[in-house]
């Protein structure tokens, strides 16, 4: 049996009230229109109320979590050096 997910909602850890959903929409534009990945933000406290939103066509999606996946691991790597260096500030 398969779990139906309505929504995964995902707090800021540094704002309060602020949040990111994930949505599966089966028909965003209508009748018959593909089916999409939806990301929302909310600032307000309000997830079902998103301040923007971006639909990912279902064919993108991979592309898109891995092209994510890539800039995360960037920017660890980024804090590690930061965090690591002995070089004198600014250099």
């Amino acid at each position: 049996m398969t779990q139906k997910i309505d929504k995964i909602v995902f707090p800021y850890t540094d704002k309060d009230g602020a949040s990111i959903t994930v949505k599966h929409l089966d028909e965003p534009y209508g009748a018959g229109s593909a089916p999409v990945i939806s990301l929302g933000c909310s600032l307000k406290g309000k997830p079902d109320e998103p301040t923007w939103i971006v639909h990912i066509p279902m064919n993108l999606v991979p592309s898109v979590a891995n092209s994510m996946q890539v800039f995360h691991e960037i920017e660890q790597e980024r804090q590690y050096m930061k965090d690591t260096s002995t070089a004198a500030p600014g250099f």
